[in-house]
């Protein structure tokens, strides 16, 4: 099998973009930002969906940080495969890639996640197999998911959380020092794991890492907050929808980012 492998703040590009298929219509409405003002947990228990902006409609606002708007990206069902294994998290789903954080939600189960794309430190296209094993999108998670949401899934279910499996090295050391999850998604549609992917790499570039952060100053916090607007334009194909000021003023580590996030949409365009 094949990995294509980025780290949370790549962004392939590709034009298409999976949208609302019927069974999430009623959560695709105008609604409010997600406020990022308090730091999130990496995973939380969903007892219910939160409502998304369908991005098809959404127009962008340049005196809103994208990153805190609840814009539906990509929505498709999924087969959901985690390790080490959660107990009552359900394998079947729905997954929704929005701008605040990825959410896996089972209509059937009324439970479900959300997980913070920082706690998503890397995410790669995994080709199918010659055995038969399905293309998917892997990520590794920087948390022990299941210590986040694990108690949380049991109280909905009515049981006790099970122990996370752990594995041993070949002296037969426990690895808990490797505090990590993995997890692989299988849409349903599996021409759409691409598109899938592009969409949390876009997503996931509204994240930088804090102390990426706290080393630039407000100008630069601010200007980069264009850098991901120009990138939501470019993905929905409207780049006349954020000014060209606004690229203009990209502090250098912006810049760098949007050069290469047009390279690549360049690029893909040339290979249609």
């Amino acid at each position: 099998m094949t990995l294509h492998a980025v780290t949370s703040s790549d962004a392939p590009a590709s034009s298409k973009r999976v949208r609302d298929p019927s069974d999430v219509t009623d959560h695709l409405t105008h609604a409010a930002p997600v406020s990022a003002s308090t730091p999130a947990e990496p995973a939380t228990v969903l007892r219910s969906l939160p409502s998304f902006i369908d991005a098809k409609t959404h127009v962008v606002d340049s005196s809103v940080d994208p990153a805190s708007v609840s814009v539906a990206q990509w929505t498709g069902a999924c087969r959901l495969s985690v390790s080490p294994r959660i107990a009552h998290l359900p394998e079947r789903g729905m997954l929704v890639v929005a701008n605040p954080r990825v959410y896996w939600w089972s209509e059937s189960a009324e439970v479900g996640v959300a997980i913070e794309y920082r706690s998503i430190i890397m995410h790669a296209v995994q080709r199918g197999s010659a055995d038969g094993e399905p293309p998917a999108v892997y990520c590794q998670l920087g948390v022990q998911l299941g210590d986040e949401v694990g108690p949380g899934l049991a109280a909905v279910a009515g049981g006790k959380p099970e122990a996370a499996s752990r594995e041993e090295d070949e002296d037969g050391m426990d690895q808990d020092d490797e505090e990590f999850s993995e997890m692989w998604i299988y849409p349903d549609d599996v021409n759409q794991v691409d598109d899938l992917f592009t969409c949390m790499s876009m997503c996931a570039s509204m994240h930088p890492d804090p102390m990426d952060e706290d080393d630039s100053d407000d100008g630069d916090s601010e200007a980069d907050r264009a850098a991901a607007e120009l990138m939501m334009a470019a993905m929905s194909g409207d780049g006349a929808a954020v000014s060209a000021s606004a690229a203009a003023n990209l502090s250098a580590a912006g810049a760098a980012n949007l050069a290469r996030f047009e390279a690549m949409f360049e690029d893909a365009a040339g290979d249609e």
